[in-house]
């Protein structure tokens, strides 16, 4: 019967699949109520993924799901998960500012979809020597909704994943969010950067930092858990 309901162009039906893992019982919902879905999920820190084409929407914790080797995993938007390096095991080459708040540290390699439109190479350090990699799955579904509000044009990634060493280098400040994961550096060419910060203050909202960089044409935006503006 849902299934019939999905293929009917002439209702407004869509599925809610929460948590992802669960699809075989879909919750029936109208459309009016997706943006509702979406700013819950936004607010409380949830992976939110549309599948416009099918109507269905999965809302879910960052934290779950099994890697293809039926272990727990980190969980993309797009369903993706990659399995979780120990801090230990990584040694203090990986070492977090906020152990707590950091995101995970999965394998960089090899490239992976995290979501519609980000890649996993998009965030990795400028020098590829590094193995492993931090990067928060909410993040990622921030950087799609700043996406979807700059009318679904392009967003560059400049800077994502900072090893501690490799923040220095670059001349990343000793406490920088990028350390953990919990940021990026980003750009439009379709977009002046007045506007994309403009974007960014809206959707991060009180949940990070945004930094607005108008002669280097980037805007930065963090998870640091707390409103921040420069």
């Amino acid at each position: 019967m849902i299934d019939n309901l999905i293929h009917d162009t002439t209702r407004p039906l869509w599925l809610l699949i929460c948590p992802p893992d669960d699809w075989r019982e879909p919750i029936p919902i109208d459309i009016g109520e997706l943006r509702l879905l979406e700013l819950l999920g936004q607010r409380l820190n949830l992976v939110v993924n549309r599948d416009d084409k099918r109507r269905k929407i999965y809302l879910g914790n960052a934290l779950i799901g099994e890697d293809t080797e039926g272990t727990s995993g980190l969980r993309f938007p797009s369903g993706w998960s990659a399995q979780i390096v120990d801090n230990e095991e990584a040694g203090p080459d990986y070492e977090a500012i906020d152990a707590e708040a950091a995101a995970p540290l999965i394998p960089a390699f090899p490239d992976a979809q995290l979501s519609k439109n980000f890649r996993l190479s998009e965030f990795r350090p400028g020098e590829h020597s590094y193995d492993l990699i931090r990067l928060s799955p909410i993040l990622v579904n921030i950087l799609e909704e700043i996406r979807k509000q700059a009318g679904d044009y392009p967003l560059h990634v400049t800077s994502g994943y900072r090893p501690p060493a490799y923040n220095r280098k670059v001349g990343g400040v000793s406490n920088s969010t990028h350390i953990d994961g919990l940021a990026a550096d980003i750009y439009s060419d379709y977009l002046s950067t007045e506007h994309l910060h403009e974007i960014c203050d809206r959707v991060v909202g009180d949940r990070g930092g945004v930094g607005y960089y108008p002669s280097l044409e980037f805007v930065h935006i963090d998870l640091r858990g707390y409103r921040a503006r420069w």
